[in-house]
């Protein structure tokens, strides 16, 4: 008996994100509400979050973005982002952002993927998801949360989203 509640408890990380503590049942609230406004599964924001920022609102990249979904400060203002690093203002133009990208790309989800990582113009120019290592990753890990997500669900009250 004894075993196996160890073994479950080491198999759970296995499954679930590591959540940081900056996020909480609010921030569900806010991506739940921007995502209807915006026409984008929450559960695909969640896997942006995820592998953006790992559910970290205070994480900066080494090019400068910010946040849950990591916003370039340029972005941002073009979004009517005042101040990307509040958490709820980011998730707003984050949201947003894929909503427009979704949008662009003709709901084709990847391809917005890719314009979210590598900006909407390499998109453009190469017809495709770009030849860059980073992005091909970005899209590959965000669409595997995102199976995940429908797929099993989540097993935790933070994700008590339904799409």
């Amino acid at each position: 008996m004894k075993i196996s509640f160890i073994l479950i408890f080491l198999l759970s990380f296995l499954t679930f994100p590591a959540i940081s503590n900056d996020w909480n049942w609010e921030y569900d609230l806010w991506v739940k509400e921007f995502s209807r406004r915006n026409d984008v599964c929450p559960r695909l924001v969640l896997a942006v979050i995820e592998v953006e920022s790992n559910f970290r609102h205070s994480s900066v990249s080494p090019a400068g973005a910010v946040g849950f979904m990591q916003l370039m400060p340029s972005t941002a203002l073009m979004l009517g982002i005042a101040d990307p690093s509040d958490p709820i203002e980011n998730l707003r133009g984050g949201i947003k952002y894929l909503g427009i990208l979704k949008k662009q790309f003709d709901r084709n989800i990847p391809m917005a993927l890719a314009a979210y990582n590598a900006g909407p113009t390499a998109v453009r120019r190469y017809g495709s998801i770009p030849p860059f290592k980073e992005t091909h990753n970005f899209v590959f890990r965000v669409l595997d949360r995102y199976e995940y997500y429908n797929r099993e669900g989540t097993g935790s009250a933070i994700f008590s989203i339904t799409p």
